[in-house]
């Protein structure tokens, strides 16, 4: 059929114009896709991208000619500016505020669970502050970890101490390591004196007491297990029982010394080193019940050097001092030797001479050894399972603490929040002032006397001024010298000894903070010589932020604060006056009323229904702490009450919340936690209540939360029946 044909064909002929048709509008449509310029979405700022969803746009009718199509001018309309806070440190604030609730729970019914129910659905740390702890780790751990050189002593020292921890976990290492540590042990147990156990001719004319306990503090340690001398806060030297002890010995002990005498090429007898290690063990359980008295009257140090006669104490204290100062020091330390009325040296049916002259000298020469060893594990390194297992950095923070402050100060932390942090110690001290002022109850005597203790509290916040000063690490650490081939035991044993000499120009005046002080973990503390210490973990985020709202940081940091400073007027507090001697400074009708104002809490807490261990727990046990709360979220809130909350920024998704909520439901963030994995009897044991009162119980103390959640009389969080101190 020709074309012609074809196209006569009017079937033919309707195809082919509908085929010529869809051609035409295809080209069509082409041309206006080409022609169509895309129509830009509004930009949305990025904290409200990730924390709120963008709102749905219907989509543009398509223009359908292409020829006339022109784009639309931008409407712009003004907007009033958010009164919300949006750095970085509020949108983690706010992640936290918002992840952590439980809306579904009612604020009035149970607070806890409405602000910190889904907690462990986010968080694998046990509570904030541990997870502060954590990062201040890894911190330190990346600054270790850094192949640089420095000319910086106490950072070479941190970068020895963890490459030597870390090489151990190497099994030939560690293998080498095992035969040069109980070699090098058993050199100095040799030094310390004769050893019982190691010498099968020993008799008890070997022993002398006094020479054995000087060439302990030679290697190092001034805690002999039988007493100990240690700086303490103000600072003073005191001669004091044991305050960790532990009757418990190292596991595998008598292995390791069967190990140690074995490798030193000596046979032990089984059954004396049995024989010798249960006697330890059991003046260990003697030792145990003289346990350090907090309250204990203070007493001239010529009293108690009169109570034991067999020790000659000042002459262990000069052996304490740098070799190189010692004439110097002997004059400024010596006014500053203290001692306490302890069970230990003045119990008249039983203390330490009496000990001493009881206890049979194989007995004594062994114990003082025993307990060095024992003590010395922790360097020894002779489990792998363990070794395996330790946190090097965590080693490094613990036994050089101010050289992983200075790192983490100078590569971290944010020194304005020092002067900013300082500023809220001192306004807290002036609300508690005022709530004192205000008290009803408490007599003009009494006020003054408790006044003058705050007036003359001194604090600590971070660490102190004269470490700014370039150098002034560096120069502490000039006396620490190691070498390059010490082994763990060395190197921690080297370290305690420059602890020690540390520690006595601490005493002495002549350094401004004692050596030990774990000044890098996140902690704020009171002590009984009337002194605050907040330290720098405390001071960072997120758990403070120069950025966050001034209601924030007051309901976190503001509330610590409070708390600690709560303590110089707990239950001990008021044992104690401005200088933190042993003195009542309360009128006997204040202490009865103050008495029946703390049992309050007591009875509440042993009434309290707590979701784990239901009424089962002890008020009495965790007395102070309760009280420290209790009159700390007073004080705090005076501080917040004078704030313009007109003026306050509102958190990213509580734009509509008012900001006495938003002040509870901070405060809150720091007692979320994991539920509990401990049992009842060890919970009965702990000085702090649980988390759950601690937001629950004490909160439910406050009228203006009940005001601030509109709470009904009568509901959990508004109770008729309410306690409170001052």
């Amino acid at each position: 059929m020709s074309a012609k044909d074809k196209l006569a064909n009017p079937l033919i002929a309707l195809v082919v114009f509908l085929v010529l048709t869809i051609i035409a509008l295809l080209a069509t449509i082409i041309i206006m896709k080409l022609n169509e310029k895309p129509v830009e979405p509004p930009r949305v700022a990025p904290i409200a991208q990730k924390l709120v969803a963008p709102e749905k746009k219907s989509r543009p009718e398509p223009v359908t000619n292409p020829v006339t199509m022109t784009r639309p001018e931008p409407v712009t309309q003004a907007s009033k500016p958010r009164n919300v806070c949006e750095t970085p440190g509020c949108v983690t604030l706010a992640d936290q505020l918002l992840n952590f609730q439980d809306p579904s729970v009612d604020p009035c019914q149970d607070f806890y669970k409405a602000a910190c129910g889904k907690y462990s659905e986010h968080e694998v740390a046990n509570r904030r502050l541990q997870k502060k702890d954590i990062i201040i780790q890894r911190m330190i751990k990346n600054f270790l970890l850094k192949n640089e050189t420095s000319e910086s002593k106490s950072e070479n020292v941190m970068r020895q101490v963890y490459r030597t921890c870390e090489g151990l976990k190497n099994e030939e290492i560690f293998n080498a390591n095992m035969k040069t540590a109980f070699r090098e042990l058993f050199k100095d147990i040799q030094k310390i004196g004769s050893w019982p156990a190691a010498d099968k001719n020993w008799d008890e004319t070997k022993l002398n007491l006094n020479e054995m306990l000087l060439n302990i503090v030679k290697l190092g340690s001034s805690n002999f297990g039988l007493f100990q001398i240690r700086p303490t806060e103000v600072p003073f030297l005191e001669v004091a029982p044991d305050m960790a002890r532990s009757p418990k010995v190292s596991a595998n002990f008598q292995q390791i010394i069967f190990d140690i005498l074995e490798k030193n090429g000596l046979q032990p007898d089984e059954n004396v080193i049995a024989d010798d290690v249960e006697d330890y063990i059991t003046l260990e359980e003697t030792l145990s019940q003289y346990a350090y008295d907090y309250n204990a009257e203070k007493v001239q140090f010529s009293k108690l050097q009169a109570q034991v006669p067999s020790l000659k104490l000042e002459k262990i204290i000069e052996e304490m001092m740098n070799p190189n100062r010692k004439k110097l020091l002997v004059t400024k330390v010596k006014p500053r030797m203290v001692a306490h009325k302890h069970s230990l040296f003045f119990d008249e049916k039983m203390n330490l001479e009496k000990l001493l002259k009881s206890t049979p000298k194989r007995t004594l020469a062994n114990y003082l050894i025993f307990y060095y060893m024992d003590h010395a594990m922790n360097g020894l390194s002779v489990h792998d399972n363990v070794i395996k297992k330790r946190n090097c950095e965590k080693l490094v923070i613990e036994y050089l603490p101010k050289a992983s402050l200075r790192v983490f100060v100078r590569n971290h932390f944010e020194k304005g929040n020092l002067k900013i942090v300082d500023e809220m110690a001192e306004e807290t001290k002036k609300s508690f002032i005022e709530m004192l002022q205000e008290s009803t109850w408490l007599g003009a005597d009494s006020k003054k006397n408790a006044i003058l203790k705050l007036e003359k509290m001194g604090k600590m916040i971070g660490y102190p001024k004269e470490f700014e000063k370039k150098g002034a690490l560096d120069k502490m650490f000039e006396t620490l010298k190691l070498l390059p081939k010490d082994t763990l035991y060395g190197i921690l044993k080297k370290i305690g000894r420059f602890h020690m000499e540390q520690g006595i120009e601490f005493v002495a005046l002549e350094t401004p903070m004692d050596p030990v002080l774990p000044v890098l973990m996140t902690n704020a503390f009171y002590t009984d010589r009337n002194h605050l210490s907040f330290l720098v973990g405390y001071m960072d985020d997120p758990l403070f932020d120069a950025t966050y709202p001034k209601y924030v940081n007051i309901a976190l940091t503001g509330n610590i604060l409070a708390h600690e400073t709560s303590h110089g007027f707990d239950t001990a507090g008021i044992k104690r006056d401005e200088n933190g001697e042993v003195r009542s400074w309360m009128k006997p009708e204040d202490l009865k009323e103050y008495g029946k104002k703390t049992q309050c809490l007591v009875d509440q807490y042993n009434e309290y229904d707590d979701p784990v261990f239901g009424k089962n727990l002890n008020g009495t046990t965790t007395l102070n702490e309760m009280v420290a709360d209790m009159i700390g979220v007073t004080v705090a809130w005076k501080v917040f009450e004078k704030l313009d909350s007109s003026k306050e920024q509102k958190v990213i998704g509580f734009e509509n919340e008012n900001i006495d909520k938003l002040y509870f439901r901070a405060a809150a963030l720091d007692f979320c936690s994991l539920p509990p994995t401990t049992s009842l009897v060890e919970e009965l044991t702990r000085v702090h209540p649980t988390g759950n009162f601690r937001v629950n119980g004490i909160f439910s103390n406050m009228p203006q939360f009940a005001t601030a959640f509109n709470c009904p009389e009568g509901s959990p969080m508004n109770p008729k029946t309410r306690c409170s101190i001052f």
